[in-house]
């Protein structure tokens, strides 16, 4: 068909394949190519891991361009005629010439409520200032970080949702409404909105010490937002007799329970609920942990095997 939408798609983490997808799916759009980070090595055996959108291009018979450097693919992108570069996640600076390839518009799918959490970790961003909802933007790419005027905004609350899960309703969120919206933008029945920089604030940097939990300064909610904000990668972990020690199941002690520490400054105590934590205001407990090289436990290992370690 004449009138199909065609679209450049770049990409690379799970969420930006659920976007890819719905593209694939809709008779009305073409995705003649699709860019995605190359292939990163596993940490065991070695072997060459494509990333989620480079196995959905491949598993469609879609055309994948894995640069290194973007200029590489420059002769490639500018040598045919397309509607819209779509980016969800590619996890790249683009330059100038990609911006200004498509016919129409360079468009991102950026995870937040824009202008707030701008760059590469908004979700986690999002969870970690305890907003009340998340969302997605839908903005016309230009050189700034995520600076560029907006189409449309979806919003969600956020509830106890953890990165994870918020992650994956944000995609299907975008998934749904791309199309709807890029249709719309060539046919010139939406204009962008300009963003208001007094509004606008920036993700960190996100490192693997970021999860570490510091027992002494760290209040509750703190700890929770970052478990939740955290989920998968880095994870959270705390430092007990130079272990690090990662946490995969948490929650706040109800203020109910009465449990007393076996000292004023004991800040741990092993129960069959968990290891109980005191923190600054009030304690948590963790039901599932796991130490250095060795597999997760429940709380009943915990109790088991580390009554005595936690002393």
């Amino acid at each position: 068909m004449e009138n199909k939408l065609k679209i450049v798609f770049a990409g690379s983490p799970k969420s930006s394949s659920t976007i890819l997808q719905s593209l694939i799916d809709n008779s009305d759009v073409e995705v003649p190519c699709v860019i995605s980070q190359e292939p990163k090595r596993a940490k065991r055996g070695n072997k060459l891991l494509p990333t989620e959108v480079a196995i959905k291009a491949t598993e469609n018979d879609i055309d994948l361009l894995e640069p290194r450097s973007l200029d590489e693919i420059k002769e490639s992108i500018t040598g045919f005629d397309f509607d819209f570069l779509l980016v969800a996640a590619y996890g790249k600076i683009l330059p100038d010439w990609m911006l200004s390839a498509p016919a129409y518009e360079p468009i991102n799918v950026h995870y937040s409520i824009l202008p707030k959490h701008r760059g590469a970790s908004p979700i986690q961003s999002t969870i970690l200032a305890g907003d009340s909802e998340a969302g997605i933007s839908i903005m016309k790419m230009t050189k700034g970080l995520d600076e560029g005027p907006i189409y449309r905004k979806f919003k969600i609350d956020i509830n106890e949702s953890d990165k994870e899960e918020l992650e994956e309703k944000l995609s299907l969120i975008a998934a749904k409404n791309i199309t709807s919206v890029l249709s719309e933008i060539k046919n010139k029945n939406i204009k962008p909105i300009d963003q208001n920089e007094d509004d606008a604030s920036y993700c960190k940097k996100i490192k693997k010490e970021s999860g570490l939990i510091d027992l002494q300064k760290d209040d509750s909610e703190k700890i929770l937002l970052k478990f939740r904000a955290y989920k998968g990668w880095p994870g959270v972990f705390f430092r007990y007799k130079n272990v690090d020690i990662k946490i995969h199941g948490l929650k706040l002690l109800d203020p109910n329970d009465d449990i007393h520490m076996e000292h004023s400054d004991s800040i741990f105590k092993v129960t069959r609920d968990g290891l109980i934590i005191k923190t600054l205001d009030s304690k948590i407990v963790i039901t599932h942990l796991q130490m250095p090289g060795k597999k997760v436990i429940n709380k009943s290992d915990i109790y088991n095997a580390y009554s005595n370690y936690f002393e």
